[in-house]
């Protein structure tokens, strides 16, 4: 009876294991925070994005003839913010080990995370990684030749605003980019220089040099875009930042719709309370600057995805999972990371055949299969091009009221900028308006008083030039250039 029982124990180990059947293959998935956080950007709430991740593991294992003899699993990952050292740490953990048969990496949403793993894997064992970075320095394809990114680069964020120049007649342009660790916005302000000398527009650029966080205080740089007479401004800083800056600009009186502000969002989130501004008065401050964002959705709220369910569906389930009404838009990034490995995947167990046992061959084949995978994700048509990038659609808002509503889109696979002028609230002008200062009453008052004396001594000369008309004196002078010179002194005066 014992060993009939351990007979038992064994075969129901195996059936829950799958380990007689099926060969497990893993994802090692590296996000960012492993707790909510609710001041981190979008991208970096992990415990949030994660669930997508999870539901399509399950879509991609449970679909009949799919991934025949493999299951693919997620091996989580956590680096608590972007630190690349408890990365590289967590990587080298899990990539050396022999009982992982590790076949990609996903997520990598933190550019210097991305950067230091997409190197060590490609050297160690030329892995294929997912990145949902938008950082254009990651565009290096010779650097970086198997990192694929979910995500267009802010390249195509620049194509947009461009475009939108050219739509709303701007032809003067101001550039504040952040000074900080996050090489993004310095990368992003370069493309901007390189991108328009490229499509010789007749654009007037000004960068005004990097906004440190010690500057929040006073920002003077608001003074040199002030005296400079720049009154569209594109700024490439964090959401804390920029917040801070539009607030204090308002109360300089640099806003909306004499003062233009553009924002590339990067982190989830357009503006976040300032030390001057609280939520209520952000409404205020926030009212007629630009947005420009990622399309993280589909167009149709009904497409069907990939696994044969509806995206209402999905994000219904997903809202379920995460325990959250509003899901994060990220999680789609995820969601369409793993179908996109799940795809290759499977076409490269049909083209190995018998020889894919070795999951070694099987690494080299999906990287040659990634790049021809096309779907319908969560993230509407997924399929990479030449540069190893997704091209999502950038929505383009306007803050009214403190809600974004949209305006138009730029499609960049055809570089095609589509705007209602009509839904747009106040175009403002890139030319400088004149501006009056105002005088204090004391001031006033001196000037006037002394204005009244300057004229009442000039009407007195007048009248003792009449009265002594007659005088050799005043004989001697020529009556035409006497006139006229007292008639230039009033024109002055007044």
């Amino acid at each position: 009876m014992k060993f009939l029982a351990l007979i038992v124990s064994f075969r129901l180990l195996t059936i829950v294991t799958g380990a007689d059947e099926s060969t497990t293959l893993h994802l090692l998935t590296m996000l960012s925070y492993s707790d909510p956080q609710k001041d981190a950007p979008s991208q970096e709430r992990g415990s949030e994005i994660l669930p997508a991740a999870l539901i399509a593991i399950s879509e991609a294992n449970s679909l009949p003839n799919f991934l025949p003899g493999y299951i693919l699993k997620l091996t989580e990952v956590f680096t608590e913010g972007c630190n690349t050292e408890l990365a590289l740490v967590e990587a080298v953990k899990h990539l050396t080990d022999e009982r992982e048969m590790t076949v990609g990496i996903i997520g990598l949403f933190c550019d210097e995370v991305t950067k230091i793993i997409s190197q060590f894997a490609t050297r160690y064992r030329g892995l294929l990684q997912l990145s949902g970075s938008i950082n254009p320095a990651l565009q290096d394809n010779s650097r970086y030749p198997n990192l694929y990114r979910m995500l267009p680069s802010s390249v195509v964020h620049i194509e947009a605003v461009i475009q939108l120049m050219e739509k709303l007649q701007w032809n003067k342009i101001g550039i504040l980019y952040a000074g900080i660790d996050d090489t993004f916005y310095i990368s992003t302000a370069q493309t901007f220089a390189k991108t328009q000398n490229a499509t010789n527009k007749n654009i007037n650029v000004s960068f005004y040099g990097e906004v440190p966080s010690t500057e929040i205080p006073g920002f003077p740089v608001l003074q040199r875009l002030h005296h400079s007479g720049t009154k569209i401004t594109l700024l490439l800083l964090p959401s804390s930042i920029a917040s801070e800056l539009i607030c204090r600009a308002y109360a300089n009186g640099m806003r909306w719709p004499n003062y233009g502000w553009l924002l590339l969002e990067k982190d989830g989130q357009y503006w976040s309370t300032s030390h001057k501004c609280n939520e209520s008065t952000m409404r205020k401050v926030s009212e007629g600057v630009f947005l420009l964002r990622n399309k993280l959705q589909p167009t149709d709220q009904n497409s069907q995805l990939i696994s044969g369910m509806k995206y209402n569906e999905y994000l219904q389930n997903l809202q379920e999972k995460s325990g959250m009404t509003h899901s994060n838009p990220y999680a789609n990034v995820l969601y369409d990371s793993v179908w996109a490995f799940a795809l290759a995947l499977n076409k490269s167990i049909f083209v190995l055949g018998d020889s894919g046992g070795d999951f070694q061959n099987i690494s080299r084949a999906v990287r040659n299969e990634l790049p021809k995978v096309s779907f319908t994700g969560a993230l509407g048509d997924v399929h990479f091009d030449s540069n190893h990038e997704v091209k999502t659609t950038i929505d383009i808002l306007q803050v009214r009221n403190g809600t974004s509503t949209p305006i138009g889109f730029y499609d960049p696979i055809h570089k095609r900028l589509e705007l209602d002028n009509a839904s747009i609230d106040q175009i403002p002008s890139d030319e400088l308006e004149r501006e009056y200062q105002l005088v204090s009453l004391p001031l006033t008052i001196v000037m006037s008083a002394a204005l009244v004396i300057c004229i009442l001594l000039t009407t007195g000369m007048l009248v003792l030039f009449i009265c002594y008309r007659n005088q050799p004196e005043v004989k001697a002078s020529s009556w035409f250039l006497s006139f006229f010179m007292f008639l230039g002194s009033y024109s002055l005066l007044i």
